[in-house]
């Protein structure tokens, strides 16, 4: 087995330990049956593209991807194979999997609170235009700038009522918005 110097500092073994080494060293699974298999397939197709592990001499597990490519020169066949440490890309593909399954969870509490407020904002909508009695120039004092409260006054000024919009200091972002969307007298 021929083998490089990338080879040795992945393995942790030198060129001779390694040259002297079978395949199943690195990879105890690909003995016996499994190597003829591949063999096989090798022969077979010409070329093989797969991923195995390889077993470092300090015990690491280190995932590989392996290019094989069967060569016959003159009376001998070989496995031409070239292997890439493909631990970085592993890596990579287990934080993208961790991502999506925080996405997902918090897609499904966006999902469930979405649903909340649009149970609590019909229902401010339906006491607003069905409940309540506003005619315009009624004055309605509406408490609380949040998404309810913004709605509830943007429903009462299509009624023509004069609305006062009245929040805390730290609503003073949405009360500037309901002053944008038309609302003439807002407090904090």
């Amino acid at each position: 087995m021929y083998v490089n110097e990338a080879a040795c500092q992945m393995l942790g073994y030198s060129r001779e330990e390694l040259q002297s080494m079978a395949v199943s060293g690195l990879n105890p699974e690909v003995a016996g049956a499994a190597w003829d298999a591949h063999w096989n397939e090798l022969k077979k197709h010409g070329a093989v593209r797969l991923e195995s592990i390889h077993y470092a001499r300090d015990g690491r597990v280190i995932p590989v991807e392996i290019a094989a490519n069967y060569i016959q020169h003159e009376d001998s066949e070989y496995n031409c194979a070239i292997v890439r440490d493909i631990t970085e890309r592993h890596q990579m593909l287990e934080a993208v999997r961790i991502s999506e399954k925080q996405l997902r969870r918090e897609s499904e509490r966006n999902r469930y609170l979405l649903q909340a407020a649009t149970g609590a904002l019909a229902c401010c909508a339906h006491g607003v235009l069905e409940k309540a009695v506003v005619r315009p120039g009624d004055v309605v004092l509406v408490t609380g700038p949040g998404a309810i409260g913004l709605l509830t006054a943007q429903i009462l000024l299509a009624q023509a009522a004069t609305v006062v919009l009245v929040g805390t200091p730290d609503d003073q972002v949405r009360l500037d918005l309901a002053r944008q969307l038309g609302v003439l007298h807002t407090t904090a």
